[in-house]
């Protein structure tokens, strides 16, 4: 009879932890690929379902606070008619169940299968029999071999004894708790910093804007004011002192606009515009703009292009210009006498793509094998004594090969000192002949005929100046009135004082300031282009005229009603160029 009963409790036992692995088996399978705002409910319910089978009343986790030496009830299940103590078993003091800690602490299950049957002066029946806790079982979370909490189940209703077998699956459960609550908490902490890094870039455009801006103001006077001196009658020294202040501005524009571009490339904000591009003369083009530098220097400027040459691709045409003009601008410092030579050649890909390998070799002082590693690190020259004798940032050489690989491609490097160097790089683009091309094929805003405009330019436009920096004010009168002598110009400092001024006067242009106090140039446009349509008003032709230089800020502009960007400096080519685009 008795081996009878024997055989039916450890059929009972095995049965039970069948069950239980099976629970197990599936929060497993649950926790692996789990979302990391499913896991609080996940656990909530895994508890209350591990509770019931441990016929237990109220299960729980708690975790250890070693700094503040404290423990805290993060988790609660409790059976029907039981009191939840959460909120009641917080911050509790570590001294409070020094034995209960310890025990936890080396890694040891605190295991009481009949509270009364501990001594009547142990500190934890004091603590569990005012409770009505019969018996309990708490299992120590360890990371690694450090406890971090415990998972705990009473039973308040009667006893309940757990087989060495269940305690061990509850210790693996406590484990995987463990895994599945560091990899939330791993997940938390990376959208934390993801957040950080997000908001640090945010912050780092926002003042490389705001840096830009400052910085190009000034430039946009310096600049201005030295071209229009070019202008007027000068003896020879004036002359070479105005060209030199405007040479020295324009160089300093340089370095901004770099370090512009390094930031933005490498917050991965900057974008190509792609457009149908007649690459010929694009180059022909960049060879005319650094021409002059190599006749001053008596170096000979080549171009070769290969017969047959596609003549027109895809491409950024003044990214793409960028790169090949950093190299021969390069290539004409480093170069004291002989020649400087720009090919330019290709290779068919499919039917309609082609790649395109464009290199820049020099007769000049080359380049050591020791010096080749450091020519695309950021503020770096090959040689320290380049800087002293040439002068530079080093920037241009990391921009051309960020962009270069923008564009999927990237610049390689042959020289030999004393000999020489040659610099290349091959785009992958889509190209086509010069049939299928639909409107201009020159990359830069189309040249207009000047009679053909005089008339436009003659006439009595009145024109609106928003612009609170009194130099740039100034300027902008200046080649205005030089462009439309007929023209009307009024000012205003601030958005406040464009939309008082349009309350009782009509304008043909508003040349609008971005960065404005009391009201900016963009707060200015919405309202403006609000009242129009409420009001049933003529639209405003409004460009916006800033020293931003970012993309963002020409999508700030267009988004809030602007028509067109002018960028400071201003180049009066330019400015003419929207004149008679948007006057006509």
């Amino acid at each position: 009879m008795e081996s009878i009963e024997q055989l039916k409790n450890a059929q009972d036992a095995l049965k039970r932890q069948g069950e239980l692995q099976d629970i197990l088996m599936r929060v497993a399978s649950q926790y692996i690929n789990m979302p990391v705002e499913k896991v609080d409910s996940s656990i909530q319910k895994t508890l209350g379902e591990l509770g019931t089978f441990a016929q237990a009343d109220r299960a729980y986790i708690f975790d250890y606070d070693w700094v503040l030496n404290v423990c805290n009830n993060t988790y609660e299940w409790c059976a029907e008619g039981i009191l939840p103590q959460i909120e009641e078993l917080q911050q509790i003091p570590i001294e409070a169940i020094p034995q209960w800690a310890n025990t936890h602490k080396q890694g040891e299950v605190m295991y009481v299968p009949n509270v009364l049957a501990l001594d009547e002066n142990d500190a934890l029946r004091g603590i569990l029999e005012p409770q009505d806790i019969k018996s309990l079982i708490a299992i120590p979370m360890l990371d690694g071999n450090d406890c971090i909490g415990f998972i705990g189940f009473d039973a308040v209703k009667k006893h309940y004894n757990y087989t060495d077998k269940e305690k061990s699956l509850l210790i693996l459960y406590a484990q995987m708790l463990v895994n599945i609550r560091m990899r939330s908490q791993l997940v938390h902490n990376l959208i934390i910093e993801k957040e950080r890094a997000e908001a640090a870039s945010k912050a780092k455009t926002e003042f490389l804007a705001n840096m830009s801006h400052e910085i190009r103001t000034p430039l946009n006077a310096v600049i201005g004011f030295t071209e229009l001196l070019q202008n007027t009658p000068l003896n020879n020294i004036q002359l070479k002192y105005v060209n030199n202040a405007n040479a020295a501005g324009k160089s300093l524009l340089g370095i901004v606009n770099d370090i512009l571009d390094l930031s933005k490339i490498e917050a991965e904000k900057l974008e190509l515009d792609l457009v149908e591009t007649n690459i010929i003369y694009l180059m022909e083009e960049t060879i005319d703009i650094i021409r002059f530098h190599a006749e001053q220097k008596g170096i000979r400027l080549q171009l070769h292009l290969a017969p047959n040459l596609p003549m027109f691709a895809v491409v950024d045409p003044i990214r793409l210009r960028q790169i090949v003009l950093n190299l021969l601008s390069n290539a004409i410092k480093f170069t004291e006498k002989g020649e400087v030579k720009l090919s330019v050649w290709f290779e068919p890909i499919d039917a309609t793509q082609n790649k395109y390998f464009f290199s820049v070799t020099d007769t000049g002082i080359g380049i050591s094998e020791s010096q080749l590693s450091k020519l695309f690190q950021a503020f770096t020259q090959a040689d320290s004594s380049t800087t002293r004798k040439f002068g530079g940032t080093g920037l241009g050489l990391i921009i051309s090969g960020l962009l270069a690989a923008k564009m999927g491609g990237k610049i390689s490097v042959q020289s030999e000192v004393g000999k020489g160097s040659t610099f290349g790089f091959d785009i992958a683009v889509n190209s086509f002949p010069e049939s299928k091309v639909v409107g201009s094929a020159q990359p830069t805003v189309p040249q207009f005929d000047e009679f053909e405009h005089q008339d436009l330019f003659s006439k009595n436009y009145a024109i609106l100046i928003a612009e609170d920096f009194e130099m740039n004010m100034v300027l902008i009168k200046a080649l205005l009135s030089k462009t439309l002598p007929n023209a009307q110009l009024y000012e205003a400092r601030t958005g406040s004082d464009v939309i008082s001024f349009l309350d009782n006067n009509t304008v043909d242009l508003i040349l609008m300031d971005v960065h404005m106090p009391v009201m900016d140039g963009l707060e200015a446009t919405k309202f403006i282009r609000k009242k129009e349509v409420e009001e049933g008003k003529k639209r405003n032709l409004i460009l916006a005229l800033t020293a931003g230089a970012l993309v963002e800020e020409k999508e700030k502009c267009l988004e809030a009603g602007m028509d067109d960007f002018l960028s400071k400096p201003v180049d009066p080519k330019l400015l003419k160029q929207l004149l008679s685009l948007y006057l006509k």
